[in-house]
């Protein structure tokens, strides 16, 4: 068996896994199965993330040299959500008001984000991709999935689907979760 069949088995395995019931012993207490299973996702998500890291720790742009990959997080945002107050945004990044002003104020001098008076309140201030940042963005974009499709160049196309898959309900359910529960 390949390695990305290997990984379909497993993934089809854990997705099928809510279906046939809860991991749950009683309450919120969990089977040690369950936990070594959680605990050998988290050190791979880990060691996924730290690697990503090190690879993205500049975003190299063609059209404005190197941008910090905290601010490109930023102009992300804005061009996946659209425009949004200041407070929103560092809500969205979890970050805090004064470091992301910082940053949006370096996106703005480099004429990829624009600031303008919210319509609603005129006392306040919209942050909105500018047309060179939604351009830098999605060359950026298609960069960065031109180097995972180089990476992931022995999977197939039902592996790739199907890890897309895992990751969006793993990121939705950490999102849901820390709705709940404020660190």
């Amino acid at each position: 068996m390949t390695r990305s069949e290997s990984l379909v088995v497993r993934c089809s395995a854990l997705s099928s896994h809510g279906e046939t019931g809860s991991p749950r012993e009683s309450g919120d207490e969990f089977t040690s199965a369950h936990l070594e299973s959680v605990a050998a996702l988290s050190d791979e998500m880990y060691r996924l993330v730290r690697r990503i890291r090190r690879a993205s720790e500049y975003i190299a742009t063609d059209e404005v040299g190197t941008l910090e990959r905290a601010a490109y997080v930023i102009l992300a945002h804005l061009v996946t959500d659209g425009s949004q107050r200041i407070t929103a945004l560092a809500e969205a990044v979890h970050s805090d008001v004064s470091t992301l002003s910082r940053q949006a104020a370096l996106l703005v001098d480099l004429g990829l984000v624009e600031r303008h008076r919210d319509p609603e309140d005129g006392r306040a201030w919209l942050l909105s991709p500018s047309e060179r940042g939604i351009s830098v963005f999605r060359s950026n974009r298609r960069r960065r999935a031109a180097h995972f499709a180089r990476v992931l160049r022995d999977w197939d196309d039902a592996s790739i689907e199907m890890l897309e898959s895992l990751l969006s309900q793993a990121n939705t359910a950490f999102e849901t979760y820390r709705t709940h529960h404020r660190d």
